[in-house]
C-alpha cells in the first residue's frame, strides 16, 4: 500500500499489521508517507497430496516453498513496490537476513515461534484495545 499527499503527512495514518497466525492487529506503524506491505506463509498455502505442507513462496535456489524460519514480514519502503520487494526479500532471507534487509527502512518480522521482532527505528505502537474516537487507519 502507498501512503502520501499532504493531508497524510499532516495527519500520519496508523497501518495496523496483522499476525500471520493469530489474525490479530496487535502492532500498528504511524506513516505519512511510502509504501508497506506484507508477505507471509499464512497464505496461498495447501497441503499436498502426500500430507506435506506447501505454500506460495519459493526457495530460488530449489524451486520448492521456502521455509526460513520465518511465517510474515511487514515492510516499509519509499513506494509500495519497494516495500513488497523488501518484505519478500526479507521473508526469504530468514531472521538474520530479514534484519538486514529491513534495517534501513524498517518493519517487523515473525518468527516460526510466533515471536514478533520490530526491526529499524520506525514509529510502532503496540496496540491496545480501548473505547476512543474513530482515528484514520489503513490496514497492510
Amino acid at each position: 500500500m502507498r501512503i502520501g499527499g499532504r493531508d497524510a503527512a499532516d495527519d500520519p495514518y496508523d497501518v495496523l499489521v496483522e499476525h500471520p497466525v493469530s489474525g490479530r492487529k496487535p502492532h500498528s506503524f504511524r506513516l505519512g508517507s511510502g509504501g508497506v506491505a506484507t508477505s507471509g506463509i499464512n497464505v496461498r498455502a495447501w497441503r499436498r497430496p502426500d500430507g506435506t505442507t506447501a505454500h506460495h513462496l519459493l526457495d530460488p535456489s530449489t524451486g520448492q516453498p521456502c521455509w526460513s524460519g520465518l511465517i510474515g514480514v511487514t515492510a516499509l519502503g519509499e513506494t509500495a513496490l519497494h516495500a513488497e520487494t523488501l518484505a519478500k526479500a526479507a521473508l526469504l532471507s530468514g531472521p538474520e537476513g530479514a534484519r538486514e534487509v529491513l534495517s534501513r527502512r524498517g518493519g517487523l518480522i515473525v518468527h516460526e515461534s510466533r515471536e514478533v521482532e520490530v526491526i529499524g527505528r520506525v514509529s510502532i505502537r503496540f496496540r491496545i484495545p480501548q473505547p476512543t474516537a474513530p482515528t484514520r487507519r489503513a490496514a497492510a
